[in-house]
């Protein structure tokens, strides 16, 4: 296991908050809350890519920028595809960091734990290409 992912998995203590919503998320996902990292990955995960995402004024993300930021992740999705994920979690216009975790679980929840990582690593990596980025 890479360090990153080490670290990534080290730097969050769950809380029972932390487990009811990963399985609020699992449910969300239509997905089984066993097949999931658990919730401290989960947690320290989405609450990384939160920090990378959000908007510096507000304390939300703007719609917008995650679908920059699949877009830099990965060409080949279209916008369509992504619009409907974030309907899925309510996330239209803005996320709020529990909608971003039910994004992350719906788009990577049912990954082995390497994609899992590997997915949410590129994906960051595009967020801090976009970071600082008004929208």
């Amino acid at each position: 296991m890479s360090s990153k992912r080490i670290a990534l998995k080290c730097r969050w203590i769950s809380t029972p908050e932390d487990e009811i919503l990963r399985r609020e998320a699992a449910a969300v996902a239509g997905l089984d809350v066993n097949d999931l990292p658990q919730s401290r990955v989960l947690s320290g995960a989405v609450k990384g890519l939160y920090g990378l995402l959000k908007n510096e004024n507000t304390g939300y993300i703007p719609a917008a920028k995650l679908v920059v930021a699949c877009k830099l992740f990965d060409d080949h999705i279209t916008v369509e595809e992504i619009r409907q994920t974030l309907e899925a979690v309510e996330g239209e216009h803005v996320l709020t960091e529990r909608r971003l975790y039910y994004w992350v679980v719906l788009m990577f929840g049912d990954c082995n734990e390497e994609d899992f990582f590997d997915g949410l690593t590129e994906l960051a990596q595009a967020a801090k290409s976009i970071r600082g980025v008004p929208f």
